[in-house]
């Protein structure tokens, strides 16, 4: 269990959640408290704020509950130079670079997923995501102050059942992606161009293109198949050709976050979770290195149930050879943020 030898440990840190790697470092959480870590091959937090924090969050000290409820910071976005938005339990707050804690009381979507939340052209988008049985509709909320929002755009129901992903393509301007679930005619990439006046249809290739997270690649797009009801796969899909994806890596577990670094690696990671396609109750990073294959990298056991696996890469594109993951309900190290260099990039 753990990391192969491809990859280095720099650090290993307990009780910390990564978010996004931004101007300035690593954007982190423990608790109900945000950090950055500015320099990955020398870490050290610095603090950046704290949320308010009463009785209610004691389930936070303890791992089987704090996985369960979520009572610490579950969500953390850059929104500019001097202001960061979190959520933690159903509510979310502003903190700012002079310390300002602003309550911004629990907004209609609840807590997105980790990629559900994103800044463009100085807007603040939250995509809904909550089990939805009935089918209800879905949005997605837009503020451009952080004081008012409103919904930029609106799945009508038994369309989609949530949001999993809200993708900015740093190649193509004003494009965001987002990505849907969950059974075969729900599970679409969908893309905007122009601040959600509009949306587009994609692709739909049933549990082939449900997916959590997105990697923007130059030539191409990649994602992890999200689904426990088929043998799920990383996917290829040419930018120049939306109709040729390709099955490229066999996963033994439904694919949720990804993350890229400046050498050119690209990292998918596994989690555990009920369903006929999860084959074992390991989750797995998988990495890839220009002009070479996939291969696993990482492997932890499910620690607990009924949480499942999961393995938290952050947003971003991290510097040199870095790789950067958190762990929940997965052993050894559960909770832990560890910080590697991939010695496939990094002389």
């Amino acid at each position: 269990m753990g990391f192969t030898e491809r990859l280095e440990i720099v650090a290993r840190l307990p009780n910390l959640l990564c978010h996004e790697y931004t101007t300035g470092g690593l954007l982190v959480s423990r608790r109900n408290r945000l950090f950055l870590i500015p320099d990955l091959a020398a870490p050290r937090l610095q603090p950046l704020g704290r949320v308010p924090w009463g009785p209610g969050q004691w389930p936070a000290y303890i791992g089987l509950l704090d996985g369960a409820l979520k009572a610490g910071i579950q969500q953390a976005l850059h929104v500019d130079s001097q202001r960061y938005l979190v959520a933690a339990r159903k509510r979310w707050w502003l903190l700012t670079a002079s310390g300002e804690v602003r309550d911004l009381g629990a907004l209609p979507v609840g807590r997105p997923m980790a990629r559900g939340l994103c800044v463009s052209r100085g807007n603040v988008y939250i995509a809904e995501y909550r089990s939805n049985p009935a089918r209800d509709s879905v949005q997605i909320l837009r503020s451009t102050d952080l004081k008012r929002f409103e919904a930029a755009w609106k799945f009508p129901a038994r369309s989609v059942r949530h949001i999993h992903a809200l993708i900015p393509d740093p190649f193509l301007a004003d494009r965001i992606w987002i990505l849907t679930g969950d059974f075969d005619h729900e599970s679409s990439i969908w893309h905007t161009d122009d601040q959600f006046e509009s949306v587009h249809h994609y692709l739909n290739l049933g549990q082939r293109s449900r997916a959590t997270d997105l990697i923007c690649h130059p030539e191409r797009l990649v994602w992890g198949m999200d689904s426990p009801l088929e043998t799920p796969y990383i996917m290829e899909l040419p930018r120049t050709d939306g109709s040729t994806a390709e099955r490229v890596h066999r996963l033994d577990g439904p694919a949720y976050y990804t993350t890229q670094n400046e050498a050119g690696g690209c990292y998918v990671g596994t989690t555990v979770e009920p369903g006929p396609a999860v084959l074992d109750s390991l989750a797995r990073i998988h990495a890839w290195t220009p002009g070479d294959q996939w291969q696993e990298v990482a492997r932890w056991r499910h620690a607990r149930l009924p949480q499942y696996g999961i393995i938290y890469l952050p947003r971003g594109v991290l510097p040199g050879a870095f790789v950067v993951s958190s762990t929940r309900a997965l052993s050894p190290g559960d909770g832990c943020l560890t910080i590697a260099r991939d010695r496939a990039l990094h002389g």
